[in-house]
């Protein structure tokens, strides 16, 4: 008997139908997604703060702005945008380098709930795109 061997799956293909298997709208912006430094960060982070962005106001899927200051965007691009570019500057001084660095800064007040699931969904999203 033959063995076929199926050729290794794009990792995007991998992380949309992960995406879709939350209902994420993020799933029809994966290309997109994929192309930013932070993307995994992201993802991660859109499961706790909106659950995978199905629970936004404003295309807002990663909590930016807190309860007083709650950033508005046109379409979920420029949310990924501004969350990718804030991750970016904060790491660049040094900061925001682990999850658990992000604790208290992110989210406000400190959350240990907020890290574990941000952990879980990374590990998730690293053995993917990684197969």
């Amino acid at each position: 008997q033959r063995v076929v061997i199926q050729p290794e799956q794009d990792a995007s293909v991998l992380i949309k139908e992960y995406l879709e298997s939350k209902q994420s709208p993020l799933a029809e912006e994966v290309k997109f997604l994929l192309t930013q430094k932070h993307w995994k960060l992201l993802i991660a982070v859109s499961a706790i703060e909106s659950q995978y962005c199905n629970r936004q106001l404003y295309w807002n899927c990663f909590g930016l702005g807190g309860d007083s200051a709650y950033r508005h965007y046109s379409s979920y691009r420029a949310s990924i945008i501004d969350a990718n570019d804030l991750i970016e500057r904060w790491q660049s001084n040094g900061k925001w380098l682990t999850v658990e660095s992000m604790n208290c800064s992110w989210v406000v007040p400190c959350n240990a709930n907020w890290v574990r699931v941000v952990n879980t969904v990374l590990e998730e999203i690293e053995v993917l795109s990684t197969e």
